[in-house]
């Protein structure tokens, strides 16, 4: 009789450990806070270690977002991890808010109050793909929003306090079909906001295969590997 090769029952055993290790931490990080949209259409229930680790080499803590629609579970997703050098998610996510029914904010500390149009740099969200989006999860600086149910060739725009210092954007999410969209980040360094001093325009585009993010203002730059991303003349494009 054929028997399986070690390396096929170690990968194997790998895989079912991993498994039994994510629902032993759901299980055993109880919900730790749960908001819910004013029309009750969403639910966000946050799961797992508000605290960072206080020594270092252990397990980094995570906080998870599970998202609810109608009462059903359609994803999960991190929003914070942290090491022992890391700040906790409480002292980095202080006011949490949806803006609008299907767009939830966790906003840090520069953004207490909420920032609109006429005092705040925008993030515009375009879904520029032929399929819905189920959910994204984006950084904005320090800000995390979740996105729901964004229809093709629909957009929607957030705004964070206006800032010249470097700017981070990334973020990941998931079609209504179950296909992943990858993780992407761009930085937008000081020195590309020098003597540019206005209310910052950014975009972060959704094709049907990825993420694209770039600015309307300001050019973007990824370190590793070096690459300079040109200003745009219009989100979308």
């Amino acid at each position: 009789m054929h028997r399986p090769k070690k390396g096929i029952l170690a990968a194997m055993v790998f895989v079912a450990a991993n498994v039994v290790g994510v629902v032993a931490c759901l299980k055993s990080n109880p919900v730790t806070d749960s908001f819910v949209s004013s029309d009750g259409k969403y639910r966000i229930d946050l799961r797992g270690e508000k605290d960072r680790p206080l020594t270092p080499f252990s397990f980094n803590n995570r906080m998870v977002a599970e998202m609810f629609v109608d009462g059903k579970l359609f994803g999960r997703d991190e929003v914070h991890v942290a090491d022992w050098m890391d700040t906790s998610f409480d002292l980095t996510y202080q006011r949490f808010r949806w803006h609008g029914e299907g767009v939830f904010g966790m906003h840090g500390i520069q953004d207490h109050e909420q920032t609109t149009v006429e005092n705040g740099d925008s993030l515009t969200i375009t879904n520029s793909s032929s399929k819905k989006i189920s959910y994204l999860n984006l950084s904005f600086g320090v800000n995390r929003f979740l996105v729901f149910a964004l229809e093709p060739r629909s957009s929607h725009t957030v705004y964070v306090h206006h800032s010249m210092a470097p700017e981070w954007i990334a973020g990941s999410g998931q079609f209504d079909d179950g296909l992943k969209l990858a993780w992407k980040g761009l930085n937008f360094f000081e020195d590309a906001k020098k003597n540019r001093e206005r209310l910052f325009r950014y975009c972060l585009t959704v094709t049907n295969t990825e993420l694209v993010i770039n600015s309307i203002d300001v050019e973007g730059e990824n370190l590793h590997p070096s690459r300079i991303t040109p200003r745009v003349g219009a989100c979308g494009n």
